[in-house]
């Protein structure tokens, strides 16, 4: 079995990170360093193994049989954190003595090279009161004495590594095919290593070819193929829902780009694409899709109210067989398209945006179920002031933590379910096209160029450099992270067929 490794051949020590705070605004600002301080002692925490007994029969005889049905698992972690001698106080010193959930990160500092570069974060950890310490902390050649502690707990100890990020040239094989969406399926034949091979579907189509849809299990590598989508000649695929075994994807007609479609279809397949079967109760272009509790939700156009043109929303409860259209007076909106959706599930909200193409305004709305009904709230008014010219993307990046994005670079994020908003300057003036991320490190698409912010940048926003020196020639269309939020696996599409993956980097192989 081929088997990957990974870090520097000679290790890494304590003395080697950077102990650092989350910043005054959040997770999201630049952490701030907290010099002298030290982090030791680490605790962990562990749920017992469950395990089960069952009688069966065995070589004639009945007996009892033991087994493990799930492994012991972590499920905290407690850390001493020690003060510097002579600080009467300091910003996290303080956070202790208040009692407020405080983000901590160890920044690897200089890595020889930098595929090594990481670092941990232990998020919202919560410090005790300061207590008296007279313990030595030998910090190279110095001895330092920390005269107080304090004892934080955390729930787990997450890493950001730094990322890979490779360009595949020719997915489609042609120039003309629009990727405008690809979807995460699940792990289809990892081999036990460092790098999960991922299994991913990209849709699309040209003008002239029927709608393109692709499947990989291996990074778009040498097992990438093309599946047979019964489609119409010149129509997109536009959207794609995918989840385990479930793929659902959106067929429109007429021009990608242009979302002047006026009608469209819905097909579902349970086994990764293989088949497919069209679902009922829905002819509306649709350019999101997305999981909205148990059911499928897909936004676009059209429906009930479509003689004022407006947006548009249907759900599915059995895995996209058939659809419902949700009548809302909320989706009564004149010349409105809906072209993404993203699901907060620890809050049980909904994301909607769009365009209100008469006047370039962005349009947000929010949606929940209550008492089986689906319950759709305009929110674009708390936007509005920002005079965003539409939104293209929105993404959920912790709860109640919404990001969206529009034309022209803008993107803006708000921290409180969409209530109140804040600009971002991303760095570009380019029109955003996907977003995907948590609130640790966040990816944007927005023109021929991708940016992160993560951790081990100090949580600002750079340009991704791909590797081998090679560039973008479309627009990224989307964005999207590895699943059970992988925040170190990611994967976008461009407006030519290309297709780009990010996945930690590993220094070498061994059979």
């Amino acid at each position: 079995m081929t088997q990957y490794f990974f870090g520097p051949a000679e290790g890494i020590d304590s003395n080697d990170y950077i102990f650092e705070m989350q910043g005054p605004t959040g997770v999201t600002s630049k952490p701030g360093p907290i010099v002298g301080h030290s982090l030791t002692s680490p605790n962990q925490e562990i749920a017992d193994a469950l395990q089960a007994t069952t009688v069966e029969l065995k070589g004639g005889r009945i007996v009892q049989v033991r087994r493990t049905k799930r492994a012991a698992r972590e499920i905290g972690r407690t850390y001493t954190i020690g003060y510097p001698s002579g600080a009467l106080m300091s910003a996290l010193k303080l956070r202790a003595i208040r009692g407020q959930p405080t983000t901590l990160f160890q920044k690897y500092a200089c890595p020889p090279d930098p595929r090594y570069a990481h670092t941990h974060i232990l998020p919202d950890a919560t410090l005790n009161p300061p207590v008296e310490a007279e313990d030595p902390i030998t910090n190279g050649e110095d001895t330092n004495f920390v005269t107080e502690q304090s004892e934080a707990q955390v729930s787990e100890k997450l890493t950001a590594w730094a990322l890979a990020w490779q360009k595949t040239v020719t997915l489609v094989g042609s120039a003309t095919t629009v990727l405008l969406d690809v979807g995460i399926l699940g792990e289809e034949c990892s081999d036990g290593g460092f790098i999960g091979n991922e299994s991913m579907i990209a849709v699309g189509g040209n003008a002239t070819d029927k709608g393109y849809v692709a499947r990989t299990p291996d990074l778009w590598g040498s097992s990438t193929s093309s599946l047979t989508v019964a489609a119409t000649a010149g129509d997109f695929i536009h959207a794609l829902f995918a989840q385990g075994d479930l793929a659902v994807i959106s067929e429109t007609a007429g021009v990608a780009a242009a979302l002047t479609a006026t009608a469209g279809v819905i097909r579902n397949s349970v086994n990764r694409g293989v088949t497919w079967i069209q679902s009922t109760g829905i002819t509306a272009p649709i350019y999101g899709l997305a999981e909205f509790g148990d059911l499928i939700v897909g936004v676009g156009k059209g429906g009930t109210f479509a003689s004022a043109g407006p947006s548009g929303m249907w759900i599915s409860s059995n895995r996209g067989n058939t659809f419902t259209e949700v009548l809302s007076t909320a989706l009564r909106i004149a010349n409105v398209i809906l072209v993404d959706v993203a699901y907060d599930e620890p809050s049980g909200r909904l994301y909607v945006v769009g365009t209100l193409s008469s006047s370039s305004d962005a349009v947000v709305l929010v949606a929940t179920q209550f008492g089986g009904a689906v319950q759709v709230i305009d929110i674009s008014a708390n936007i509005a002031s920002l005079n965003a010219a539409g939104l293209n993307a929105v993404a959920i990046l912790a709860k109640d933590h919404v990001a969206v994005g529009g034309p022209s670079g803008f993107y803006a994020e708000s921290t409180n379910a969409g209530a109140t908003w804040s600009q971002i300057n991303v760095g570009t003036t380019d029109a955003i096209g996907g977003i995907a991320g948590n609130i640790y490190r966040t990816v944007v698409g927005a023109g021929t160029r991708l940016f992160r912010r993560d951790p081990n940048d100090d949580m600002e926003w750079k340009v991704v450099a791909l590797e081998n020196g090679s560039t973008l020639t479309g627009n990224v269309n989307r964005v999207r992270m590895g699943q059970d939020g992988d925040f170190n696996f990611f994967v976008a599409v461009t407006s030519v067929g290309e297709v780009v993956t990010a996945s930690p980097y590993w220094s070498g192989l061994y059979d």
